[in-house]
């Protein structure tokens, strides 16, 4: 856990650690380590390029991993300098492989941001998405692979987030029976297929494009030998991202993208047990590491789907069959 995310200021998101100068720096950083955090989870906010790859640089400095939103005017060869731990969600790769990126961002940074926040922030992304250029992908993935930098894709968020229409509901989804209502009242998600169902046909075309090239870039990442890290991104306001059935999509979407599903596996184990130093303990199966298993009847080297074929849990060494995964799956919805 990163406990709480750290971000300039004023910060847009609730809860955040604020951080306004550079000199803060380090108490907000030894704080968040003595209160048990992980690692440092860090927006890409109001943060002065600056104090963001300090940030890094003092995080690493004093044993904790960060993973980050990259600010637009920091270059993958900074956060390969400041040893960034990872890259938090696939669109931020779009800048780093576009050919247009300086002049998109010179524009963005001397555009008004106006009412609508997301499609501000979005829409310079949808830019990025525009213009690929993929030698300038494989540099920067180059770097990111020399340096350890891994990359969280989240790609089934933000399919699920832009690939929006008229027929969308709620309902549709697996998870969405099996959430409690608790949590399903923070998503808001009747409010965002309105909102997304108001945007104009070539914003929406936009919107497609930058996921479906984000969800490449990831194939060509991979490619290169860029590790992956399996992240959902399930949160209080995430729509559409359920637990535990939102890890399963997202392996899927890897996979879609050109991973093989062995590769897609890892992403979700080894990888991310050796990215918190934890593979002593964590990420394959053997004597002397946490009992923590899925057992299937069906194999997911054939198709990826099939880590949904549950025959038991083991958890910490303590057994659930089916019939207990049947018990959990109906939570209380809590008020």
């Amino acid at each position: 856990t990163s406990l709480r995310k750290v971000d300039g200021s004023p910060s847009f998101r609730e809860g955040s650690v604020e951080i306004m100068a550079q000199e803060d720096i380090g108490d907000a950083i030894r704080k968040l380590k003595s209160a048990g955090a992980d690692f440092i989870k860090v927006n890409d906010g109001l943060f002065p390029a600056p104090i963001f790859l300090e940030i890094l640089r003092q995080s690493k400095g004093l044993g904790l991993s960060t993973a980050a939103h990259i600010p637009l005017e920091v270059s993958v060869e900074q956060l390969a300098e400041a040893r960034l731990g990872s890259i938090e969600h696939a669109y931020f790769l779009t800048r780093f492989a576009s050919a247009n990126e300086d002049r998109v961002v010179r524009r963005f940074a001397q555009e008004p941001m106006g009412d609508d926040l997301f499609a501000h922030y979005f829409g310079v992304y949808n830019e990025f998405a525009a213009s690929i250029d993929d030698d300038k992908a494989r540099n920067a993935f180059q770097v990111m692979r020399e340096y350890g930098i891994a990359i969280t894709p989240t790609i089934y968020l933000l399919r699920r987030w832009f690939m929006v229409d008229e027929s969308t509901v709620p309902e549709d989804d697996a998870g969405y029976s099996e959430t409690p209502a608790s949590i399903l009242r923070t998503h808001g998600t009747p409010d965002w297929i309105e909102y997304l169902n108001q945007r104009l046909p070539e914003r929406r075309d936009a919107d497609v494009r930058m996921v479906t090239e984000a969800q490449r870039l990831i194939g060509l990442a991979a490619s290169q030998g860029v590790t992956l890290l399996t992240g959902s991104d399930t949160g209080t306001t995430n729509t559409f991202v359920y637990p535990g059935d939102s890890l399963h999509h997202e392996m899927a979407e890897l996979v879609r993208a050109g991973l093989t599903p062995l590769q897609a596996l890892r992403s979700a184990t080894i990888n991310p047990a050796r990215s918190f130093g934890l593979d002593d303990v964590a990420g394959t199966i053997n004597t002397g590491k946490w009992a923590d298993i899925i057992i299937l009847d069906e194999n997911p080297l054939d198709d990826i789907q099939n880590t949904r074929a549950m025959v038991a849990v083991i958890q910490l060494g303590r057994l659930h069959d089916r019939e207990a995964l049947e018990r959990l799956r109906k939570l209380p919805d809590g008020e």
